[in-house]
């Protein structure tokens, strides 16, 4: 159960779920806030009049494990709001402005909705594997998870029947890698150029659709079908000409009815298709429609839309921005967040960029980010209980020389420099102000000296 209560009657041992303001913004971590000492409720005083008090279940857990007890607690804060039929709503979205450059603006905070999917009991997945152990394998599998889809889209291309089965087990075998560590899959997502990404597009979108249901706590039933979703969201357009998918000019009207016909025709393809479940049709159904009602092909809106096929939308479109296409440059994932930001509410529903973000980190794997001590490294992997202290690997000193080794810091053990002062992230910043010539080269570098793997295309 979730309490209202002013800051000024805190004690020790509440477990905060909900700020009246939004998580990011303030020093506190976005997963919620354990108070443990005297300093920590001063600190919520100072920022916030009233807040929201977990009160179920609070002794078990913190006698079981406080740093996973923390994360269950607000994870179950998060799934009451953002799927309890009927769930208050919160405060209206603050104002839209252009955020500073380098910082992600807080996400806005309404919800308000009705939604199919809510877990009987949600699952904590903790990671069982580093970074460095589950990069083959994810690399493995994402590339068996490529050639099912293309095996599939040829068969819908030349009119013969789908064999379901091998793409369910692609789909698995990368989900069972993500639901260990999402981080192989983050990476490997990364290192595609202009050349791969409509090989890749629809494969990594289906990684962050399920990275994101992992982080909110599905089942992996769930997760399997919400993957599956994602890999098949555009299965449609198989029929359709190439050069008018890949067109650099802008498209006719009658251009664009064609390609949204694909909509149309994907679901009944599917429809037809034996061991394709209903949660998967309504993800390829309505993975265009926007949360305002400006989407295709019914302009379906808000909760009308399932949640599944909301949050497909949002991981659709941060793969297409942090890609290299051919006619278009990838941006910086932490760009893209911004970016993102600005559209909560209109294309997508606040609540749920606000969970993308949660999700991938603020400074997302691959997020090139300045340091306290004025040197500059490559975000790695994450921390999931302190989303604001990943893994970085150093690249370039305070003087910004190139470093001959890389070390890798991991800011949520390292909590001062070398002088003893609060080592932190100051910012994110662009490669090429540095004289890195493309992402993905940079990225390439970097993950074949830490991991001794060439760059997977």
């Amino acid at each position: 159960m979730e309490s209202k209560i002013s800051t000024q009657n805190l004690q020790l041992n509440m477990f905060v779920s909900r700020l009246d303001r939004p998580w990011l913004g303030t020093p506190f971590p976005i997963e919620g806030v354990w108070i443990q000492d005297q300093a920590t409720i001063s600190l919520l005083q100072q920022h916030c009049q009233y807040v929201f008090i977990r009160t179920d279940r609070v002794r078990q857990a913190i006698a079981s494990d406080p740093e996973r007890a923390k994360v269950k607690r607000a994870q179950n804060a998060v799934l009451d709001r953002l799927l309890s039929p009927g769930g208050s709503p919160l405060a209206p979205p603050i104002a839209t402005s252009v955020p500073a450059p380098g910082r992600i603006p807080p996400p806005g905070e309404t919800f308000g909705g009705v939604v199919e999917f809510r877990p009987a009991k949600p699952t904590f997945y903790e990671d069982r594997t580093t970074l460095e152990e589950e990069y083959s394998g994810a690399h493995g599998v994402r590339r068996e998870l490529r050639e099912s889809l293309s095996e599939l889209l040829e068969d819908v291309k030349y009119g013969k029947a789908i064999h379901i089965v091998a793409v369910k087990a692609a789909v698995r075998g990368m989900m069972e890698s993500i639901l260990r560590n999402p981080d192989g899959a983050m990476w490997l997502r990364l290192m595609k150029d202009k050349n791969g990404y409509p090989h890749y597009h629809h494969v990594d979108t289906s990684a962050l659709a399920v990275a994101m249901g992992r982080h909110l706590g599905f089942s992996s039933g769930e997760i399997s079908n919400l993957g599956l979703g994602a890999l098949l969201s555009n299965i449609g357009t198989a029929n359709l000409p190439s050069d008018l998918l890949m067109s650099p000019n802008q498209l006719s009207e009658e251009e664009i009815s064609l390609v949204r016909r694909h909509v149309e025709s994907a679901v009944a393809l599917l429809t037809k298709t034996p061991g394709v479940a209903k949660q998967v049709i309504d993800i390829i159904a309505c993975r265009h429609e926007w949360f305002d009602g400006g989407g295709y092909p019914n302009r379906v809106q808000g909760p009308a839309i399932p949640v599944f096929a909301r949050m497909v939308a949002i991981a659709e479109w941060f793969d297409a921005c942090t890609s290299d296409q051919l006619h278009a440059p990838a941006i910086s994932p932490h760009a893209a967040l911004q970016q993102l930001y600005r559209q909560r509410n209109t294309r997508f529903q606040a609540e749920l960029v606000e969970q993308f973000i949660q999700t991938l980190g603020v400074y997302p794997t691959g997020t090139l980010v300045e340091l306290t001590t004025g040197e500059v490294g490559v975000v790695i992997s994450q921390n999931r209980v302190r989303q604001l202290r990943p893994r970085i690997m150093l690249m370039l000193g305070s003087d910004k020389s190139h470093y001959k080794s890389y070390p890798i810091v991991d800011l949520f053990k390292q909590v001062t420099d070398q002088s003893g002062n609060p080592l932190s992230i100051v910012r994110a910043v662009d490669p090429a102000q540095y004289g890195i010539e493309t992402q993905q080269f940079f990225l390439s570098s970097v993950c074949s000296k830490l991991l001794g793997h060439s760059r997977g295309k």
